[in-house]
């Protein structure tokens, strides 16, 4: 028995093929980048940090030591 996919009968429905050539591409990136609250980090900073355990335990001591700073007004 084959695992290939046979590809001389198509049986999706006409209705639906989509047409892309109006897409636009990136159209709701941004939009989701802030509903996910993802953020683009810096290579060297993925480097440094290799998952998110370590990237979050780093930036949670940086807020903790920033609590005693004393800001100048």
């Amino acid at each position: 028995m084959s695992n290939s996919v046979d590809t001389d009968t198509d049986d999706l429905r006409p209705e639906y093929e989509l047409d892309y050539g109006q897409a636009i591409r990136g159209k709701y990136y941004e939009h989701a980048m802030r509903a996910k609250r993802l953020v683009e980090i810096d290579q060297d900073l993925l480097d440094a940090f290799p998952d998110a355990r370590e990237l979050n335990a780093a930036l949670r001591s940086l807020v903790e030591a920033s609590k005693h700073v004393k800001r100048a007004a």
